[in-house]
């Protein structure tokens, strides 16, 4: 009998890790906002010109391959964690992941902070410069950047 009760919650514990993984991956995470409309946003608020919008795409088809590095070699670190279900909260395993997966995740807000000053430093006109400052919080909150400052209000 105790040995069927292992098996049965070894399986519980199974179906807990994939559940929760499902959950971590798929749930929980606002829709992500149409790129189009956050690019549009900028173009319009900054009134950029033709010229400045084909570079605005380039810096925007750089920063996505940087991100998409960066997630795709955060997915299998956070699968990791989380197979980790059995383990006490404090094993070091679980703490080295961790701390691998925020390393990623500086890695990700340093990519975002660079993208805005090469557009700032190499798109924007001088006029366009405070635009893009007073901007960045709303451009940020449109694009759903988890820790960003709420949008100021607009007048």
């Amino acid at each position: 009998m105790k040995n069927k009760s292992a098996w049965l919650i070894g399986l519980l514990v199974l179906l807990n890790v994939f559940l929760l993984g499902t959950i971590w991956f798929t749930h929980d995470k606002p829709p992500h906002p149409d790129r189009q409309e956050v690019r549009k946003f900028v173009e319009r608020e900054l009134q950029f010109t033709e010229e400045q919008v084909n570079q605005y795409d380039v810096l925007i088809k750089e920063h996505q391959q940087e991100m998409r590095s960066i997630h795709q070699q955060m997915r299998p670190l956070k699968n990791e964690l989380f197979q980790m279900i059995a383990f006490p909260e404090d094993s070091l395993k679980t703490k080295i992941v961790s701390e691998q997966i925020a390393k990623l995740v500086i890695q990700q807000d340093l990519a975002t902070l660079k993208h805005f000053r090469k557009v700032r430093n190499t798109i924007c006109t001088d006029k366009q410069k405070p635009l893009l400052d007073n901007l960045l919080s709303e451009i940020l909150a449109k694009m759903g950047r988890q820790g960003s400052p709420p949008p100021p209000k607009r007048p």
